[in-house]
């Protein structure tokens, strides 16, 4: 049963000395059996003032003749010969052989349970995280959607009553562009939401045309200096000469550096959002700085992700889905690229987008 046995099997006299140390025990704790026997349990593999503690008591049970009550297994740490720590499940049964007390030691190496047990807990954790993401995204994009929803129907209620009361088309035309504005604003929320649920599908498909760099940084710079300046903003331009030409897709390009201003015009007030490009050989450099709230490591950690903002404070003061930054970051890698941030918190942040000036096919 010794030579068999898949556990390990120690067999220990009062003194905690070694008296049997079978095959699985060698290979487990990298020790052979010849150099074990007569060793001290405790300095070899186990913590001392643990087993100590409990042969006492094992002892007191012994005596009294109620050995069953030490059956139990409990967990703690051993020591491989290469000095490594690992977890181990172990139980002790006493016995006595020619008056003398013996304790065999039963040891489980649960190595694998553990990191088992850690990668469900931690599963767990992921899932429970992101159904609390999901939940609040919903919360807030019905809110979002609202918003716009509750302003179109409004004015048009409005135009209804005018044009009833025989008002001229052109007095007509403040409420129309309110309409206007909103319902694009509305399109816009949508499409994010089928943005991502293509991207995550795996049906989002790539454009590849070729474009001005130069001129598309400022036609994205035009359409979204409005916004900027909204909050006492000032927009700065910063584009390095020879930005040339690329081969990419050009609404993707478009809506990242539009989502990335939009957060930037979003989170500061009074200060400065500047818009930089570069390149260098065969890849282009955009960046989006601004001097705003900026983030914390934490908030930082979070970004990224799907249905979430920095943190939930952000959407109560801010607004938004969550989405923007995930999906750009999404069009970045389809592009060959990716997007990284540097913040301090209280100063700005920059977001980097780094693209190949050619998507590979």
């Amino acid at each position: 049963m010794l030579q068999t046995a898949l556990d390990c099997v120690v067999v220990i006299d009062e003194g905690t000395r070694i008296r049997e140390f079978n095959p699985a025990a060698e290979r487990t704790f990298l020790r052979s059996r010849e150099a074990s026997l007569g060793e001290e349990l405790g300095a070899l593999i186990l913590p001392a003032d643990f087993l100590v503690g409990h042969l006492k008591k094992f002892a007191h049970f012994l005596d009294e003749g109620e050995a069953s009550a030490v059956n139990r297994y409990v967990e703690c740490e051993a020591e491989r010969a290469d000095g490594t720590r690992f977890p181990v499940e172990l139980s002790v049964t006493p016995l006595k052989v020619g008056g003398e007390a013996l304790f065999t030691a039963y040891l489980r190496d649960i190595t694998e349970r553990k990191a088992a047990e850690h990668e469900l807990a931690a599963a767990r954790d992921a899932a429970e995280e992101a159904n609390k993401a999901k939940s609040q995204f919903l919360a807030n994009m019905s809110h979002e959607l609202r918003t716009p929803l509750s302003a179109i129907i409004g004015y048009s209620e409005m135009l209804q009553e005018e044009m009833e009361d025989g008002t001229e088309p052109a007095g007509l035309a403040p409420d129309m562009h309110k309409i206007e504005t909103n319902a694009r604003h509305l399109l816009g929320l949508i499409n994010d939401v089928l943005d991502l649920s293509k991207i995550e599908s795996g049906k989002m498909e790539v454009f590849v045309e070729a474009f001005d760099v130069e001129a598309t940084v400022r036609d994205v710079a035009a359409t979204v200096a409005a916004l900027v300046e909204k909050k006492n903003n000032a927009l700065s331009l910063d584009l390095a000469p020879g930005l040339g030409a690329m081969r990419s897709d050009l609404t993707k390009v478009r809506q990242m550096l539009l989502n990335l201003l939009s957060n930037a015009a979003k989170f500061t007030e009074g200060g400065t959002v500047t818009l930089s490009a570069s390149r260098e050989r065969d890849r282009l450099t955009f960046a989006v700085r601004d001097s705003g709230i900026g983030m914390t490591e934490a908030q930082m950690g979070k970004l990224f992700q799907r249905f979430s903002q920095a943190d939930s404070s952000t959407t109560s003061r801010f607004g938004g889905t969550g989405l923007g930054l995930s999906i750009s970051r999404a069009f970045a890698i389809m592009l060959g690229g990716d997007i990284t941030v540097a913040s301090t918190h209280g100063r700005g942040s920059t977001f980097t987008v780094v693209l190949p000036a050619e998507v590979a096919r």
